[in-house]
């Protein structure tokens, strides 16, 4: 419609404003607190990320100096208070790697498993499920550790083969054994990754016992 009029231009301007001023100012008080509260959650997050850091260097400077102090109260606090953080997941590997170090297998075990359950990044789990496996089997718990190659998923599938290899000679299984190998030593040279231990364990299960025959110990 054209209006001739300055007068009928600002009456018509009112009538749209009372017909559709509130839903204006409704969807620009939404607008706005979308805004901010986007704005606030980054500031959050960031927040959060630099407090797990600061953690997660202090657990690394006591794992590198034991008159620095224990790590578990630090590990307890990332994962208490930061288990979403990257960090959390990171320092629960270190302080299995240092718990394995001093033979404390269980203590290893307990970590991994959080990160396995916890981690926000698949491939920390994934990372976090094959040393668990390794663990399990140097506590003698084979089928749990075949439990976690077996939901492995993606990558490590030369190294997990490896651990196959171990756990069925370890039970006798030698046939069972040297396929694994086999298939391990294939994957790590496709990857471009000769591996000569996985070829020793090999040739160890070659070695002049009737085990070269394919037959398995009895």
């Amino acid at each position: 419609m054209v209006h001739e009029t300055e007068q009928e231009t600002v009456e018509a301007l009112k009538r749209w404003w009372q017909q559709n001023g509130s839903a204006l100012i409704a969807g620009l008080a939404i607008g706005l607190a979308g805004v901010f509260g986007w704005q606030y959650w980054q500031t959050h997050q960031r927040s959060q990320s630099e407090a797990a850091a600061v953690l997660y260097q202090d657990l690394q400077a006591r794992l590198g100096d034991a008159a620095a102090g224990p790590v578990d109260g630090v590990f307890d606090r990332l994962r208490d208070d930061y288990s979403d953080s990257a960090y959390a997941a990171l320092a629960g590997l270190a302080v299995a790697s240092e718990a394995v170090e001093a033979g404390a297998l269980e203590r290893a075990e307990e970590a991994l498993r959080w990160v396995v359950e916890h981690a926000n990044l698949p491939e920390l789990a994934q990372v976090a499920r094959l040393r668990l496996a390794r663990v399990l089997r140097a506590r003698d718990l084979g089928e749990e550790a075949l439990a976690q190659l077996d939901a492995l998923q993606g990558g490590f599938r030369a190294e997990a083969l490896e651990i196959r290899g171990d756990i069925m000679r370890e039970r006798g299984e030698l046939a069972a054994a040297r396929q694994a190998y086999e298939e391990s030593l294939a994957a790590y040279n496709a990857e471009g990754r000769p591996n000569r231990w996985v070829r020793l364990k090999l040739q160890d299960l070659a070695s002049p016992q009737g085990i070269d025959s394919g037959e398995e110990e009895p």
